[in-house]
């Protein structure tokens, strides 16, 4: 068998090491661009996050997996909002605890003259944080999470203090009308969830690879 010659005159050994040569010179360089995307994101997240933390539920779409015990989304002219049942429940998972959050609440009664209004029981945690007697205009109450830096995440709860079923036809048993749930740091700057941050880490690194 005859020998392979290179057009060029180079043995095509000296081709396939310089080859091999070169792309073990791009991984490094692979690695640091995926590890400085990585860093770009998670630090482009905790700018924003810090800028807009606020974490807020207009009631006019349907509502994330985390947020329970809420009947769909209903709307009533240009106003929309979605019943609770007897018990609701907002859990914000890995939530930044190292400062006081408050969560307002925007809600009403919604009874007709024959029925006697809800009050409205809040808690935080499972700690009983406050209580307000629902009319039929809608009301912002304020709901106060105390700091706790070493338990992240915060579950809020609204409970009912009397349903009603609306008729023969329509079995809920209704709680009182949320129109907006909005929770926000009281004070100084908070770190998004862990979670956000190793996803925006992971998707800015794939990008920068």
């Amino acid at each position: 068998m005859g020998r392979i010659v290179s057009p060029w005159g180079v043995h095509p050994d000296l081709w396939q090491n310089l080859g091999a040569f070169l792309m073990l010179r791009s991984i490094p360089r692979a690695i640091t661009a995926a590890a400085l995307g990585a860093l770009s994101g998670a630090a482009c997240l905790v700018v924003a996050y810090a800028w807009s933390p606020a974490i807020t539920f207009e009631m006019d779409r349907v509502l994330p997996a985390f947020a329970t015990g809420f009947h769909p989304v209903e709307r009533n002219g240009q106003e929309t909002f979605a019943w609770t049942s007897e018990r609701a429940e907002v859990a914000l998972p890995g939530l930044d605890r190292s400062v006081p959050w408050t969560c307002t609440v925007r809600f009403r009664g919604g009874r007709g003259p024959e029925l006697p209004q809800p009050d409205l029981v809040a808690a935080v945690d499972g700690v009983r944080a406050g209580v307000w007697h629902g009319t039929n205009e809608f009301q912002d109450v304020d709901v106060s999470a105390p700091a706790a830096p070493l338990k992240p995440g915060l579950v809020l709860t609204l409970t009912s203090s009397a349903t009603f079923v609306p008729g023969v036809h329509d079995s809920r048993r209704l709680g009182v009308q949320v129109d907006r749930l909005s929770c926000r740091p009281a004070t100084g700057i908070v770190l998004p969830p862990r979670r956000a941050l190793g996803s925006a880490a992971v998707a800015s690194g794939l990008l920068g690879a």
